[in-house]
């Protein structure tokens, strides 16, 4: 019997390169100056090791995240209407990490986006476009 999803995943570990794009959640997370930074209590240690336990208290639009249509658009979907599968895109991440550094007001442009597509290839229909700052 043959697993196909099996090979594609295979196919997709060993000849694509992967991008993890998890940070670390902190009270030092970059957030809207109108929100609280997250805080987070101890509720139970043992011996620093063994087990330990923490409460977070943090606003549900702090750091990184995904907007449902919905959180612009009265009466679109909210993200319970989101189908997993739609949110699998190919992805290109414009690392302007560099440019930050100096210039923490930096703003992407338009010829960023070109330059990008110069080395990289054109920019797919649908696809999910980050613009990495290095925060």
């Amino acid at each position: 019997m043959k697993y196909e999803l099996w090979d594609i995943l295979s196919n997709l570990k060993d000849n694509y390169d992967w991008v993890e794009l998890t940070h670390t959640l902190s009270p030092y997370t970059p957030h809207w100056i109108g929100w609280d930074a997250l805080t987070v209590e101890e509720k139970m240690n043992l011996d620093n090791s063994i087990f330990a336990a923490f409460a977070y208290t943090v606003v549900g639009q702090y750091g990184t995240h995904v907007d449902a249509p919905s959180h612009m658009v009265k009466g679109s979907r909210t993200l319970d209407q989101i189908e997993v599968k739609e949110m699998v895109y190919p992805l290109c991440v414009i690392d302007k990490t560099d440019e930050v550094k100096k210039n923490d007001n930096y703003v992407l442009t338009a010829q960023d986006i070109l330059d990008w597509e110069e080395v990289h290839r054109k920019i797919p229909d649908g696809a999910f476009v980050v613009f990495q700052s290095g925060w």
